[in-house]
């Protein structure tokens, strides 16, 4: 069931993205508006979560780097 559309407003865009939303899947100009605000909100919590999973990897990462560099460091010392 489609949640009731109350609210009224009135927007200008230029065709780039007007062409952009009418691409989008919808029969209606407002289906396809709504269309496209779900889908980004959906996408969006994905991608900030994606984004949040790779911080997390460089973090490690860049620890495993730093815990080698010091190793490493303690290796060349032995040669001085």
């Amino acid at each position: 069931m489609k949640q009731p559309r109350e609210i009224q407003k009135t927007i200008r865009i230029n065709k780039f993205l007007y062409d952009e939303i009418d691409k989008h899947p919808g029969s209606t100009w407002n289906d396809k508006i709504n269309n496209l605000l779900k889908y980004y909100l959906s996408q969006d919590k994905e991608y900030k979560k994606y984004l949040a999973d790779l911080e997390q990897q460089i973090k490690e990462k860049q620890l495993l780097l730093d815990n080698f560099k010091s190793k490493m460091q303690k290796f060349e010392d032995l040669f001085k």
